[in-house]
């Protein structure tokens, strides 16, 4: 249904159009490595945190290897991720310049991080969603907090997004009820 709005005209009278492969189901994680090779890549980064790696960045990796792809990865080790200076420099100081394609394993600070990296990089990025309850898995911005105050910083959207229903339903509840309020609150 997504594609057949893609260029259509909006009632907001602006026409919106995406080019993500936007994936969507249960068991659709298993897809991952014919993305990696629609990209021709050789080797992605993987991108997780604390609470993402075992909820699907662990599985991420495990597909990977059981299919011959090469990667490195850098899980976040702090669980109070922020979206600031230090999540971006850190990220960009254990990316792997021989990495060819980013993949993030996550949802908001975890995505809004790594598609800062994939624009300055300028490799494709898949993200691996592991909550249903934001909406910046398409968005072709960042919300971040530089030098203390938030704001939107242009980044990129995403290539392709994998929402494997096995995982988001696995997301804390809390993460669910945040996300129905900033719903409401863009409303």
């Amino acid at each position: 249904k997504m594609h057949a709005m893609n260029g259509a005209a909006c009632a907001c009278g602006k026409v919106h159009s995406f080019s993500a492969d936007v994936v969507v189901g249960k068991g659709v994680i298993a897809q991952l490595p014919n993305f990696v090779h629609k990209f021709q890549a050789k080797k992605p980064f993987v991108v997780s945190d604390v609470n993402t790696y075992p909820a699907a960045g662990e599985q991420v990796c495990r597909i990977l290897s059981e299919s011959g792809i090469a990667y490195r990865s850098y899980s976040f080790p702090s669980a109070s991720l922020e979206p600031d200076e230090h999540s971006v420099g850190s990220v960009m100081m254990h990316y792997d310049n021989s990495c060819d394609l980013i993949i993030a394993v996550g949802s908001g600070v975890v995505n809004d991080v790594s598609k800062i990296l994939s624009n300055i990089s300028g490799k494709p990025y898949i993200i691996v969603g592991t909550a249903p309850s934001m909406d910046g898995y398409a968005s072709a911005s960042s919300s971040m907090t530089r030098d203390g105050l938030k704001i939107s910083l242009p980044s990129r959207s995403a290539d392709v997004i994998i929402g494997d229903t096995n995982i988001l339903c696995q997301a804390p509840m809390h993460m669910m009820k945040a996300g129905l309020g900033d719903m409401i609150a863009k409303y």
